[in-house]
């Protein structure tokens, strides 16, 4: 019986720490949100950022880091730290593929990528884009039209296709000019592959209509060189 005692007063004691640890928890993350949400409206974007990881940090396993993540990537977004963004997007929906706002987590993700790709040191520097290393823009283009298929009826689709066009001309811009010097140095193979890569992939692009006259043009000076040819024969 003294026994049996032991055990009750045991557990009542166990459960008066455990329910004394959640309330702490709880107060610990209302206090949080608190304050992160009184830093970001105020605009005061890094704070928020050092609260919310020193939350996540401290509190790996608690039920309301979810709540946490979500403000957590706002808030890289609203300071212009993409990277951290972007990795925290991908883990996000890597974790949570149920979460209701998956739409607006894939968002941020994409917007991530596109500021990346039109970014530091890019809008800094005197040069045309499309002469330069242009595949973070294809990986920005590509996940919004992703995004798109995905979330059909989001209600962020309008604002990613804000930056399709731009992302659209840079693309078929360089390939255009990647056709240009290949059909300047005669490799015509490497240039009718570029000038349809545009024709196929980027049909509503700036650089569509002069791929087409490129491609009727080089099978045209074929056609003429093989009956040429076919005259010095006869």
């Amino acid at each position: 019986m003294k026994n049996k005692m032991i055990y009750v007063i045991a557990f009542a004691l166990f459960a008066s720490g455990c329910s004394q640890r959640e309330w702490e928890d709880t107060k610990v993350y209302e206090s949080t949100i608190y304050q992160a949400k009184m830093q970001m409206q105020s605009q005061r974007y890094s704070e928020a950022i050092r609260t919310l990881e020193n939350y996540q940090s401290k509190n790996p396993l608690s039920p309301a880091l979810v709540v946490v993540e979500k403000m957590l990537l706002d808030a890289y977004y609203h300071q212009g730290e993409y990277p951290m963004l972007l990795a925290g997007c991908e883990r996000f929906l890597y974790e949570h593929l149920d979460d209701p706002h998956r739409d607006y987590i894939a968002y941020l993700k994409c917007s991530a990528l596109y500021y990346q790709a039109i970014g530091y040191p890019y809008q800094y520097l005197p040069i045309d884009r499309a002469y330069r290393d242009i595949s973070p823009h294809k990986e920005a283009f590509f996940a919004i039209k992703q995004f798109f298929n995905e979330y059909p009826h989001s209600a962020y689709r309008t604002a990613l296709g804000r930056h399709l066009p731009e992302l659209k001309n840079t693309i078929a811009r360089s390939y255009y000019l990647d056709a240009q010097l290949l059909e300047e140095r005669h490799q015509m193979i490497g240039a009718i592959k570029a000038y349809q890569n545009i024709v196929d992939q980027f049909e509503d692009s700036d650089y569509s209509k002069d791929a087409q006259a490129a491609l009727e043009k080089i099978a045209s000076s074929y056609h003429l060189q093989k009956i040429y040819k076919k005259s010095e024969k006869t």
